[in-house]
């Protein structure tokens, strides 16, 4: 599995992508598990703009909730796996379940991914992730819910990875 973080627009999404080029048997397609919604006009056209970066060898799947059932559909069909983005996952997750449910649901699903990777450790998973807990401590108890699961999530996600990729600056620094 492999993991990479970093901040917003660092260039994560492109180094998973390559990564995903380079370990895919020429044969096979990628399944890319998109967790964002077209919540707006701008949001849509970064969504279309991705896309087409991407190309017909990525065959998306767009979940924004249940990533560990996709997940396992998918390697029923696919060798490589880029699952995009979790902080975006778990917005959704506090948006449509609202916080009192978020930490539960957010971490059974992590299990329940956990679980499943175990025994599919010959495919190859690649997981996308923002660094959220690098600026100001947020004002409201929400938001500080949100950015503390997600550092525990990111953190359970990387002791499982057999890499992470820290994007700085559109530069991938290996930090495992």
């Amino acid at each position: 599995m492999f993991l990479f973080t970093g901040a917003a627009r660092s260039g994560k999404s492109t180094m998973a992508e390559q990564k995903a080029l380079k370990v895919c048997d020429p044969r096979d397609t990628i399944a890319y598990i998109a967790c964002a919604r077209a919540i707006d006009e701008e949001f849509s056209r970064r969504i279309k703009k991705h896309q087409a970066r991407r190309g017909e060898i990525f065959i998306t799947y767009e979940e924004p909730l249940d990533i560990a059932d996709v997940m396992q559909k998918a390697f029923e069909k696919h060798q490589v796996i880029i699952i995009e983005c979790l902080a975006t996952w778990l917005g959704n997750i506090f948006y449509e379940l609202g916080s009192d449910t978020a930490e539960a649901f957010a971490l059974e699903q992590i299990e329940k991914i956990k679980n499943q990777i175990v025994p599919l450790m010959n495919k190859n998973i690649i997981i996308v992730t923002n660094e959220t807990g690098w600026g100001i401590v947020p004002e409201n108890p929400e938001t500080r819910l949100y950015r503390d699961l997600l550092g525990i999530i990111n953190s359970r996600i990387a002791a499982m990875a057999s890499q992470v990729i820290l994007a700085v600056c559109g530069i991938g620094v290996q930090i495992k």
